[in-house]
């Protein structure tokens, strides 16, 4: 489609950026993120900015805007990973100012972002949508996306958390996993754990994912090196607890939390993985709750822990209930074959 010249979508190079260029993204991030969690404090722009630091070589990253005068008022990305896995797959993004949608923005940019997967070789399309902006799903399901994977964004409201949980799920651990101690890490990934989170984080592929047309996904010592070098740009704290057998060494199950020391009062729960069959020890309960110990004395500033969760991951739904977790944003993850968004996009062109 062609829109008028002050609204036609320009390519903007993420990695070589301005920072004027950076600023207006920011404005435009910020809008959005004040759209879907409006009693959030502020990311900060120097947090913003560092995401972009640390794009890794295997990303291709393609990116657009719409500018109205000096106002970015529109965005939109297509992303694919060059790995030897999940190669039929592009990770797409279109978001537009509430006061600008309706106008053809959205579309423009999406067929862009289809013009890329095409280029690229991909067929498979993968988008989000949070049921702050409902207008989001409207638009995937004109489309034709299908669910594949419905989540919510779970939240504990740290001042909630009774006062003797913690110690009491520890406890229970203790006695239940005697066979365990607990190895922590604070921040980067150690190189001399590299063979033993490589092997445990394959565990990840465990969790539920749907309908979600996906292959397992591979984490190798390289794929760490790079995770290492996106936290230590990004200026993010992490914390990581492990449960290692005392025996053989083998690390059995992990939990990590995240958060910026700009942005103290959020905190992001990682991944969280116990091995099917050491599942019954108590272990997850006994890593969420030295996690969440080690966050109450390390960041006394925080407020909320939030994690997404499968809303069939019964398992886990259920220890996060039991901590005080509860819904506080519904996503989901769409998928949508390349041909099928070529053929509403020529039915859209065509008046049909």
């Amino acid at each position: 489609m062609t829109l008028p010249a002050p609204f036609a979508p320009e390519v903007l190079d993420l990695r070589r950026a301005t920072e004027t260029e950076y600023r207006e993204l920011y404005a435009f991030a910020e809008a959005i993120r004040q759209e879907r969690s409006p009693d959030d404090p502020p990311v900060t722009f120097g947090a913003f900015q560092a995401q972009f630091a640390a794009i890794p070589d295997f990303a291709e990253v393609w990116a657009w805007r719409v500018r109205d005068r000096e106002q970015l008022v529109a965005f939109a990305t297509c992303v694919v990973l060059n790995l030897d896995h999940n190669r039929h797959v592009a990770d797409v993004s279109v978001e537009v100012l509430a006061s600008y949608r309706r106008r053809g923005l959205g579309r423009a940019l999406f067929t862009a972002t289809v013009d890329a997967v095409e280029a690229c070789g991909r067929t498979l399309l993968l988008l989000n949508t949070n049921d702050r902006i409902p207008s989001g799903v409207r638009a995937l399901e004109r489309v034709g996306a299908e669910s594949g994977l419905a989540q919510h964004v779970n939240q504990l409201v740290l001042a909630e958390l009774a006062p003797d949980l913690l110690d009491r799920w520890l406890a229970r651990g203790a006695e239940r996993a005697g066979a365990y101690g607990l190895m922590v890490i604070d921040g980067l990934y150690p190189e001399e754990h590299f063979p033993a989170l490589v092997d445990l984080m394959a565990e990840n592929n465990t969790i539920p994912r749907g309908d979600l047309q996906l292959e397992d996904w591979k984490t190798d010592e390289e794929m760490l090196r790079t995770m290492n070098a996106q936290h230590a740009a990004s200026g993010r704290r992490r914390l990581l607890v492990a449960a290692q057998h005392r025996d053989t060494g083998r690390l059995d199950g992990y939990s990590e939390l995240g958060w910026h020391p700009d942005r103290p009062a959020i905190v992001s729960q990682g991944g969280t993985v116990v091995r099917p069959e050491t599942r019954g020890l108590g272990l997850g309960r006994l890593l969420k709750a030295e996690n969440l110990r080690l966050l109450l004395a390390e960041n006394p500033g925080a407020r909320f822990v939030r994690t997404t969760n499968a809303d069939t991951n019964a398992a886990m739904l259920s220890i996060n209930a039991e901590l005080g977790f509860r819904p506080y944003q519904a996503t989901t993850m769409w998928q949508l074959p390349l041909d099928r968004a070529q053929t509403y996009l020529r039915a859209a062109v065509a008046g049909v």
